[in-house]
């Protein structure tokens, strides 16, 4: 992921005053086959991509989800042209321009960041299974030609150490796929509300075009449909945001018991290393 620094001059006068002499754009990167890279923010190509993948991964729902939005997108493209170039430029914003890409990301929340520390977890899974299956390849080779009570211990022993190595695994992989499903949530909230704040904000630009056009004339109604609207707006927005925090509430109780598992784990070494 590419990031850059420049002029925020070059990017909008309007958007100078407040955002500083220089402005970081991030995640510049072409778009590939996991990522919308640079267009993401571009709803119509987000759907579009989503479509195409779908179909390439034999994925009939997202391409379904992806076909739909694009149908919206042409809808919204033709009753309101003005408005909606005005939204897709500020999506495009919140996805890459600092600061309002961490803006969104701290209303919102960070799904990339939340599938990093996934993939952590998938990694420590796959290094705990490669210890137990390690010390199990050891002892079978390395005790072959052992025979007795001390050897049968010795095995009993080493085999209830590699057992709890793949039961820490097991914890791992609980919550590899516990944070990737809420990376899932996150980023679907987060790209909702980003939508509905672009859209809003487009609205207001088409708004105020057609307000100077009637020469101040049609002020009452515009204002009206704009009240309307912005409060539609912050209702939805209101219950994404709840409905985030009951899922992050949810996986916190689950993260809980995988906690205690781990502690029942480490209490359980504890006890083998003081027999041994």
């Amino acid at each position: 992921m590419a990031d850059y620094d420049i002029p925020t001059a070059l990017l909008s006068p309007v958007a100078a005053p407040f955002l500083g002499p220089t402005t970081t754009v991030e995640n510049v990167s072409l778009p590939s086959s996991d990522s919308t890279g640079v267009a993401t923010g571009v709803t119509s190509f987000e759907a579009g991509w989503q479509l195409g993948k779908g179909i390439a991964e034999g994925d009939i729902g997202a391409a379904a989800s992806g076909a739909l939005g694009v149908g919206l997108d042409v809808a919204s493209a033709a009753s309101d042209p003005i408005g909606y170039v005005a939204a897709q430029c500020l999506s495009w914003m919140l996805e890459h321009i600092e600061p309002a890409r961490e803006a969104l990301d701290n209303l919102a929340g960070d799904p990339a960041g939340v599938k990093e520390y996934a993939q952590q977890w998938t990694g420590i899974e796959t290094e705990l299974m490669s210890v137990r299956e390690a010390m199990l390849s050891a002892v079978a080779s390395g005790t072959s030609q052992w025979s007795g009570a001390a050897a049968d211990a010795y095995r009993a022993h080493a085999q209830s150490v590699a057992d709890l190595a793949g039961g820490a695994a097991g914890g791992a992989h609980g919550i590899s796929k516990l944070t990737e499903g809420m990376s899932e949530i996150v980023g679907g909230v987060r790209t909702a509300v980003r939508d509905l704040l672009s859209t809003i904000a487009g609205a207001l630009v088409s708004w105020t075009i057609e307000i100077l056009a009637s020469v101040g004339v049609g002020t009452p109604v515009v204002v009206a449909q704009a009240t309307s609207r912005i409060a539609q707006v912050v209702r939805t927005v209101s219950k994404l945001l709840k409905e985030l925090g009951e899922a992050v509430t949810s996986a916190t109780t689950q993260l809980t018991l995988l906690r205690d598992l781990f502690d029942g784990f480490y209490k359980s070494m504890q006890t083998l290393t003081a027999e041994s």
